[in-house]
């Protein structure tokens, strides 16, 4: 299988297009992953000063949630390995497949929340900086829908071992 485009750029689109690749690869020719010089808490920051602390509010789950953790398992640390097997509390470890699958799904609820979130967060954000508040208002009906789920309204039917989230 292969996927090609057989069109042709044109030579402004092509001077165009490899600058903005310019802009996001490194001397080396790698792609860059930070495209600021800011870290995490100084573009939280930004963020915040220019919209608030409703954006922010939807967004911090995100980043206490799985920010932390998720770099954690990607980079295969010890400690993201016992996270995700839901024994990070001393003493406190699935004990049945059930439990360990409640921990999983409580994994997945987590991901799910904060992309939810973070997303609402986004069109927030959009709004706000168009001036467009109808899609704010979108942005507070997803909330509202969201919160009528009944895994969020009633909760998970089953809870984690003690100590697990």
């Amino acid at each position: 299988m292969s996927v090609g485009w057989t069109g042709k750029l044109t030579s402004e689109d092509e001077a165009r297009l490899s600058a903005l690749v310019a802009e996001f690869t490194t001397k080396s020719g790698r792609e860059r992953h930070d495209w600021t010089e800011s870290n995490l808490e100084h573009r939280l920051a930004a963020i915040d000063k220019r919209f608030g602390h409703r954006v922010m509010t939807l967004i911090h789950p995100a980043f206490l949630m799985i920010y932390r953790h998720a770099s954690e398992i990607l980079h295969g640390t010890y400690f993201g390995a016992l996270f995700f097997w839901g024994v990070t509390t001393p003493g406190q470890r699935p004990s049945t497949a059930d439990e360990l699958k409640i921990v999983l799904g409580h994994h997945q609820l987590a991901v799910a929340m904060s992309v939810i979130l973070a997303n609402t967060a986004l069109i927030d954000c959009v709004g706000q900086y168009f001036d467009y508040f109808e899609v704010s208002a979108f942005s507070d009906d997803l909330l509202r829908q969201l919160e009528k789920l009944p895994l969020i309204k009633n909760g998970l039917a089953s809870q984690p071992p003690s100590g697990q989230v």
